[in-house]
């Protein structure tokens, strides 16, 4: 009987191995997938904090550094995300669509 717990147990061992790869390998894609959610993320938010950066320097004919300093200092001041203050300062750029007698 000792010879076939040694093979058992470097069955077990073998699977074991294997096993392990595969869930290290899965932990791996799915670390590398939250990361690139993530970079795109912040991507996204660079992108719309630049837009805004820009619509705050056609304003206020200012500089791009005078325009991001004065996106932080009132994002600070008003407790809100940077990211949140330019998607409300790109969004006022946008025209309003007039209603139609016909609709509510």
């Amino acid at each position: 009987m000792p010879a076939g717990h040694d093979v058992v147990d470097a069955a077990l061992e073998l699977v074991t191995h294997h096993a392990s790869r595969i869930v290290a390998g899965a932990g791996v894609d799915i670390a590398a997938e939250q990361a690139a959610s993530r970079l795109q993320d912040a991507l996204r938010g660079r992108e719309v904090i630049a837009q805004a950066q820009g619509v705050v320097m056609a304003r206020q004919w200012v500089s791009a550094e005078v325009a991001y300093a004065g996106l932080l200092r009132s994002s600070r001041q008003a407790h809100i995300p940077l990211r949140r203050q330019a998607i409300e300062i790109t969004a006022s750029t946008q025209r309003q669509v007039p209603r139609t007698g016909s609709e509510p």
